[in-house]
């Protein structure tokens, strides 16, 4: 498997839901740059874990197959960071709504 270093939060996560399941990965070669990493999963060097979005780009722009992991369960925490002493500009105060009310859907989503 492609991954990158312990350090990483994504390899971070990846271990942790190894080890959820009593398994471990077989890294072959850690990798920082994400040019470097689609470089060699798309020349079959190995596999590797990425998030949804970071994966189907790499699938728009070179001939792999994506798989989902559905178990176990791997979530990434997100934080919105405000600026604490200058105003919103008009539009990031709507990005800013656009992001609540999607949290909002999506932990309503979750109780169902």
């Amino acid at each position: 498997m492609l991954l990158p270093r312990t350090y990483n939060t994504i390899r971070r996560l990846v271990d942790e839901a190894f080890l959820r399941i009593e398994c471990s990965a077989r890294v072959v070669a850690e990798i920082e740059s994400s040019t470097t990493l689609a470089a060699a999963v798309a020349d079959r060097f190995g596999s590797t874990i990425l998030p949804e979005s970071a994966a189907r780009v790499l699938a728009d722009t070179h001939a792999v197959n994506l798989s989902r992991i559905v178990e176990p369960e791997i979530e990434a925490p997100l934080a919105l960071c405000l600026s604490g002493h200058l105003p919103l500009s008009v539009p990031a105060q709507a990005v800013k709504a656009i992001l609540l009310e999607l949290v909002a859907e999506m932990r309503g989503n979750r109780r169902t």
